[in-house]
């Protein structure tokens, strides 16, 4: 307590002099203002303002840090700001630790101490126990009365998503030298979201001795045995153990639990798992709102041109859950067809998609059977429809300058282009496939000494190269245009072609792109055996002084 003056007040009954608390301020150089506490009578103080509030005093605080002996995993302090009682420090590296404290000040006498019961205090060189310090920048501690042994077992945070492999390492740390010839263990999953696949030695302590992992004894259960020969350090990586995350419609925090864990006859009590996060997803839920919407489609469309739908939430490229969720038709890529099949399921017009079902059977859907051509006419690249297109991606390879903005037939539902200096891309997507032969889109020739302009297409799920030259198109035509027949279509164990031209090349691919099958031929009828073909979709070349061909079959 102390007193000043207090000038200007008048109806003071016992005294001219005003009792008030003393603070001590801690801080920079300011303006100290004069506060009354109650309108003006009896009592007034003097504070510093901090601009804000008009508060009139400012806490004081104070950060310790302390260097202690390596190995120490927690550092404690205690003193008169605190009643004597016991405050964490953060440790900063391997031998810093440091806390700030607010209500310290320079005065207040403090201790540290280590351990996990705050019994293991600093002792100088000749035992004794060290007294209590008064503030300072940065202390040291000497040593520990006693570092108690610490040891533990865990495995750090995983983030993954649904479907994906990842290794989970188990680890272990020591403030001892820690070493031994063997180790055993539990460790128990939820099968239902986890499933064991293996489990590798590699760069971890296991690779220098014997070790057995039965993964057959309990479902949701392995059991390990290591043992070595040799004394070894056992402070590091234990063992790696792969799993793929099972899909599931929500997301899961799981874990493996260490059970029974023991240093030859040691046990290990301190085990921490780690959180395992699954990223859980749906197909065609692309935005991750557990609804399948045109948003969806739109997003996996934009994504199919190269261009970045989620910058802020997701830049490119897409974490791997949001891949999964896009790629419905099962065939590698983010393709039109995938926007338009999320499109059409938005739309209750398909309740499934080609990835939920058998892979073979769904690529050889009849709908997936489509073309597109692409003609010149005047300074137009008109693109054309044939059979059941809903997906179609186009890619210039190159002169990205040449051409104009796409105009988009009505025809077509959901449209995303990409046009830059070094990028010319489109991709539709239809609710309904177009009608035979009608016009998709038309893209206006800006550069009238353009010639052999190369374009890669992505029709449905398949995939076609075509070069148009200047006024004159060097693509690959239907063979139904041309006068050639194919037939039976599906076909079981014989495929039959006609009114070839002498001397034709046949030529037959898989869905890959493989060729399985090339013959030239004298005749104008030929007959193909494809009874040892595997099911699915194949394309049919056939090549002659006219020109080239193409054509799709399903083989049953």
């Amino acid at each position: 307590m102390g007193t000043i003056p207090a000038p200007g007040i008048n109806n003071l009954r016992d005294s001219s002099n005003v009792p008030i608390n003393i603070y001590n301020y801690h801080g920079p150089k300011t303006s100290l203002y004069l506060y009354s506490v109650n309108g003006g009578i009896n009592m007034y103080y003097i504070g510093v303002s901090n601009g804000l509030s008009e508060s009139p005093y400012e806490e004081p605080r104070m950060t310790y840090t302390v260097k202690v002996p390596q190995g120490t995993k927690e550092v404690y302090i205690s003193g008169d700001f605190n009643g004597w009682n016991f405050y964490n420090m953060q440790q900063v590296d391997s031998i810093t630790f440091q806390t700030t404290i607010w209500g310290a000040n320079a005065q207040q006498g403090y201790k540290f101490l280590c351990g996990p019961d705050w019994q293991y205090r600093e002792l100088a060189a000749d035992s004794s126990e060290i007294s209590n310090r008064t503030w300072k920048q940065i202390d040291s501690v000497e040593r520990w009365a006693d570092i108690p042994l610490v040891t533990k077992i865990y495995y750090d945070n995983i983030e993954t998503a649904a479907g994906d492999n990842f290794t989970l390492t188990l680890k272990s740390t020591s403030n001892h030298p820690l070493q031994a010839i063997s180790y055993q263990f539990e460790i128990s999953y939820d099968p239902y979201l986890m499933e064991y696949t293996g489990y590798s030695t590699d760069s971890t302590i296991s690779r220098n001795g014997e070790i057995v992992v039965n993964s057959t004894t309990s479902l949701g259960r392995l059991y390990v045995s290591f043992m070595s020969s040799d004394l070894l350090n056992m402070i590091g990586d234990l063992l790696k153990f792969n799993f793929k995350a099972k899909n599931s419609t929500y997301y899961y925090d799981n874990r493996c639990w260490i059970n029974n864990f023991y240093f030859d006859t040691n046990q290990i009590w301190d085990t921490e798992s780690g959180n395992i996060h699954i990223r859980a997803y749906k197909y065609g839920d692309v935005d991750g709102n557990q609804a399948i919407q045109a948003y969806d489609a739109a997003l996996t469309l934009q994504y199919s041109v190269g261009k970045d739908p989620l910058p802020i939430i997701d830049p490119l490229p897409w974490e791997n859950w949001r891949l999964k969720a896009a790629n419905v038709d099962g065939i590698e890529g983010i393709t039109a067809n995938d926007a338009a099949m999320i499109l059409q399921y938005s739309a209750y017009l398909i309740n499934t998609f080609d990835v939920e079902k058998d892979s073979t059977i769904s690529r050889a859907r009849a709908y997936n059977l489509a073309d597109v051509t692409i003609k010149q006419e005047g300074n137009n690249l008109i693109f054309k429809s044939f059979g059941n297109l809903v997906g179609l991606n186009v890619y210039l390879k190159d002169q990205f300058n040449a051409l104009g903005e796409p105009v988009i037939s009505t025809n077509i539902d959901l449209a995303a282009i990409n046009k830059s200096d070094n990028t010319y891309a489109v991709g539709l997507a239809a609710l309904k496939s177009p009608n035979e032969g009608s016009v998709i889109m038309s893209i206006p020739i800006l550069n009238n000494n353009a010639t052999n302009l190369a374009f890669h297409l992505i029709i449905n799920t398949d995939q076609k190269d075509i070069v148009v030259g200047s006024q004159v198109s060097t693509q690959l035509s239907s063979i139904a245009n041309s006068g050639i027949s194919l037939y039976p279509n599906p076909a079981l164990d014989i495929l039959n072609i006609s009114n070839l031209l002498p001397n034709s090349q046949i030529a037959i691919y898989d869905i890959s792109g493989r060729t399985i099958y090339n013959q030239k031929t004298a005749s104008a009828c030929i007959k193909i055996n494809i009874s040892t073909f595997n099911s699915g979709l194949y394309t049919v070349s056939v090549s002659n002084e006219k020109g080239n061909v193409i054509s799709k079959f399903i083989k049953k």
